[in-house]
């Protein structure tokens, strides 16, 4: 499945769970076109299908899609007050460090945030019942 679409799909899943504030990691946005500027787009494009407001503070700009970042990056978003109910990132990788960074502030998943992520292996299934 195309970037753009597995995008779309994998926020529209969040979207049909009940999110209406959602969390993209991803690597840096701009006029280069990217792996992260088409899961960008596709992200975008569920958000505006839905009705729902693209909201700049929820594009999350990552220099590294380690699990580390990931987990750093969703534990400073909690703190931070971003207010959010979902996430989706780019890739597995950062998926689990997210995982890692909201069960470190107390957040659980899925009651609190829901996490997607675009097809990917069936061997990278997210680690968490219902994510």
């Amino acid at each position: 499945m195309p970037n753009v679409d597995a995008s779309r799909v994998a926020t529209r899943h969040l979207i049909d769970r009940g999110c209406r504030r959602i969390a993209i990691l991803c690597g840096p946005v701009g006029e280069e076109v990217d792996v992260s500027s088409l899961r960008h787009t596709g992200y975008r494009q569920a958000l505006e299908d839905a009705g729902l407001r693209v909201d700049p503070a929820l594009t999350q700009s990552m220099e590294a899609f380690t699990m580390r970042a990931g987990a750093q990056r969703a534990r400073e978003m909690v703190e931070s007050g971003l207010g959010f109910d979902g996430v989706f990132r780019v890739t597995d990788t950062l998926a689990m460090g997210v995982l890692r960074g909201l069960a470190d502030v107390g957040v659980r998943v899925p009651e609190q945030v829901k996490v997607s992520r675009p097809a990917a292996d069936p061997a990278a299934a997210c680690p968490t019942q219902s994510c």
